[in-house]
């Protein structure tokens, strides 16, 4: 055992002493490694549950090319499987799936033999730009109301600010998006589906304005699902830094409170805060995708719709890696911006 123990130290102690030297870049490696690992596992088990379900592929894309009541021979239905790759194992199918989206080629739908990449592609960047604007105004709001207020803890200003967070939060998600959808119908003040395109407008600053206010109902929304926890949890994170004692110490020498508050505490919140704002961007995601439906936002929303209609495979497999993907890197981010805030998680001591 103990000759065992001295050969795995003996081959540990290259990546030890490089770890040593370049702590931040082994620690983003390690990071990147194991998120493409983790993106291998969720197309893993998803691909073997629909394999295990009793739809199948060559039945449903006959059916939609044909008809219900298709006839073919044994021999012809034997060979489509060969040249489709569906008489190999799902797990085989799955590596060759893979290699193909890792091209590029996310082949054609079931429904309609479309190209997946050019369906798809044009609605991710659709989701990412509402998903990123809403993050962006729900986390800034949050972010400077929890810090403003955290140096006035008990206030009456701080009491209403925090009762309405509170009230947010608690508002049922399912009656926002139906009040949203009644009010844009009664008032005719926003639009409740689509989204504009260049070709509408004269000039950029217009068609950004358009497009702004085509989508102000989502990004409301986002924000009323997500500004109430966020704002609660950045206070906390600064009161917490507030009562610290390098915070007395700070004080007692002298430094002025607006220092203090940005120069310190603020800075020392800075990886809590990370965290939530990824927390909260996983939250904007599937808020998102929700809000696509219902507001017919053509988005990968839209895109689950149709495919789950359809039980297009390759679709759905498609759409699922891409979202599993995005949840994946969002955790990279936040987790490489850890290391950069504070070292002690690049050496593994946090």
């Amino acid at each position: 055992m103990n000759r065992v123990m001295s050969m795995l130290a003996l081959a540990a102690s290259p990546f030890l002493r490089l770890r040593r030297r370049l702590p931040l870049a082994v620690y983003i490696a390690s990071r990147v490694l194991l998120t493409a690992l983790m993106m291998f596992l969720i197309g893993f088990v998803f691909f073997g549950a629909m394999a295990l379900s009793e739809h199948d592929i060559i039945d449903i894309m006959l059916a939609e090319a044909i008809g219900e009541h298709y006839t073919l021979s044994s021999e012809q239905l034997a060979y489509l499987r060969v040249h489709l790759g569906v008489d190999r194992p799902w797990h085989a199918q799955y590596v060759r799936w893979l290699g193909r989206v890792l091209r590029g080629d996310f082949g054609v739908t079931l429904a309609g033999r479309d190209c997946v990449r050019a369906l798809v592609m044009p609605r991710l960047r659709n989701t990412i730009l509402l998903m990123s604007i809403s993050l962006a105004v729900s986390m800034s709001a949050a972010v400077a109301l929890g810090v403003f207020f955290s140096t006035r803890a008990g206030s009456k200003a701080d009491l209403a600010v925090t009762s309405f967070a509170v009230f947010l939060h608690s508002l049922p998600p399912l009656a926002v998006l139906l009040g949203l959808q009644l009010f844009a119908f009664r008032t005719w003040l926003f639009p409740v589906s689509g989204v504009p395109v260049p070709t509408m407008a004269p000039n950029l600053a217009a068609f950004v304005l358009m497009y702004l206010h085509h989508i102000f109902l989502l990004v409301l929304a986002n924000f009323i699902f997500t500004f109430g926890y966020s704002q609660r949890m950045a206070k906390m994170f600064m009161l917490d830094q507030i009562g610290q004692p390098y915070i007395v110490a700070l004080r007692s020498r002298g430094f002025s409170e607006r220092r203090i508050l940005f120069r310190h505490a603020l800075r020392n919140a800075l990886g809590p805060l990370a965290n939530l704002g990824v927390m909260q961007a996983v939250v904007l995601l599937n808020g998102t995708l929700m809000l696509e439906v219902i507001f017919s936002f053509p988005g990968i929303g839209t895109a689950i719709g149709r495919a789950t209609f359809h039980w297009d495979g390759n679709l759905i497999m498609v759409i699922v890696f891409i979202i599993g993907s995005m949840i994946a890197l969002c955790v990279l981010v936040a987790d490489i911006a850890l290391a950069l805030i504070d070292p002690r998680i690049r050496y593994g001591k946090g």
